[in-house]
């Protein structure tokens, strides 16, 4: 074994506290200047019922904890490295397009918090940020020196599951593909379950939770100190780190009543780090396509919710992406509206309901780490109960402009 649980935790838990403090420092200073520049989200009954407006921006609040955590694994701020020892160094350990793909959204977010960019140039800049992560090689542990994009080595590692062979040039289309389809969709299902204080920034910590702990579990199984996934593993778990600590700092803000919001620039890097820490656990050869499912299975809230709300402005004849009370928290918050509860009251049961749901699906990724089978079959049936469940809750036709 490469290290033990405690030696991890030893060696990484300064990560996710240095993300922890300066996003509680950077956080107030973006609401003050978000507030400042008037870059505010305004109060528009019935589908916004804050009191005042609420200052955006809290996107680089969380950037700035996240980036603090990743520069202080960087330049070796944590315990000795279990490959090399110290700073861990640029190159084959530290993926530095997928860096760069987190900037490239932060950016697009930024933009459209500021200035509302149209529908196609966020989509565009998306597809720029996949790209970046389309950029980053790594080399499949057994090949030798062959290098691979984390799509392509998750289209290998499934083929190999069932013992087919798929040409170099299939495998890469195939995987470039899923890998432009997990960001754009990773994006904007965190972007879309956006919907209420502190919503995606919990859903999406306890989906973090669950990514550490892969993450942790790849690098303790890892054979040897000198296996090629051990730095791979070590910058995986210090992704999940930052990201979390990040995530409870922001947190302390953006409960309800929230007095900053994520916006863009948060909720996209965060579907882009989500999306980019899955992918990743392909690089764990040869059982990359486990770890890849168990990871999806702990994303299943903003999967389910986005598939939940496209599918409902489907079946009633509504524009897919204009925004409506289709989503998995307006119908909670219809039902807690029923049993006479205040606005505040059902923000709070809503999004600790959403974060119980999370929380099942954390603990069936770690049952897909052992049975993948079981894991992901329960997950399944779960996600599609509480589709029907949700559908039978609003059969009633919703009016446009409804919360």
């Amino acid at each position: 074994m490469v290290a033990t649980l405690a030696e991890l935790i030893s060696r990484f838990w300064i990560i996710g506290a240095i993300a922890l403090v300066v996003t509680l420092v950077a956080t107030p200073v973006m609401r003050a200047l978000a507030r400042h520049n008037d870059i505010v989200d305004n109060p528009d009954e019935p589908r916004k019922r804050h009191d005042q407006p609420i200052a955006y921006l809290g996107g680089l609040g969380i950037f700035s904890g996240w980036l603090a955590g990743v520069l202080a694994f960087l330049f070796g701020l944590t315990g000795p490295g279990f490959a090399a020892g110290g700073a861990a160094p640029f190159g084959a350990e530290v993926p530095i397009w997928v860096l760069l793909g987190a900037f490239v959204i932060l950016i697009v977010g930024l933009l459209d918090d500021v200035i509302t960019l149209r529908p196609g140039v966020k989509l565009a800049g998306q597809f720029a940020a996949a790209a970046c992560l389309a950029n980053q090689r790594f080399i499949l542990p057994g090949t030798g020196d062959e290098t691979m994009i984390v799509g392509e080595m998750v289209v290998v590692s499934l083929a190999g599951e069932v013992g087919a062979q798929i040409p170099a040039w299939a495998s890469y289309g195939i995987g470039t593909v899923l890998l432009c389809l997990f960001v754009l969709g990773g994006c904007n299902a965190v972007n879309l379950i956006d919907g209420l204080d502190g919503l995606a920034t919990g859903v999406t910590a306890i989906a973090t939770a669950g990514f550490l702990g892969i993450a942790a579990f790849i690098l303790l199984r890892a054979i040897e100190p000198e296996s090629p996934l051990v730095p791979q593993a070590e910058f995986q778990l210090v992704l999940c780190m930052a990201m979390l600590g990040g995530l409870v700092g922001f947190l302390c803000y953006n409960f309800n009543p929230a007095s900053i919001f994520m916006g863009d620039a948060g909720a996209m890097l965060l579907g882009y780090l989500c999306v980019a820490i899955i992918l990743l656990f392909a690089t764990a050869a040869p059982d990359g396509h486990r770890y890849v499912l168990a990871g999806l299975v702990m994303f299943t809230v903003p999967i389910l919710d986005t598939a939940l709300a496209m599918g409902r402005r489907l079946w009633l004849g509504h524009p897919v992406f204009r925004p409506g009370p289709h989503h998995s928290y307006s119908q909670l918050m219809r039902y807690f509206d029923g049993l006479g509860m205040s606005h505040g009251g059902r923000v709070k049961c809503t999004v600790l309901v959403l974060y119980g749901i999370g929380l099942v699906f954390a603990a069936l990724g770690v049952l897909t780490l052992y049975h993948p089978l079981a894991g992901f079959g329960l997950a399944a049936l779960a996600a599609a109960g509480l589709m029907v469940l949700a559908n039978l809750h609003s059969s009633r036709e919703i009016q446009p402009g409804e919360a």
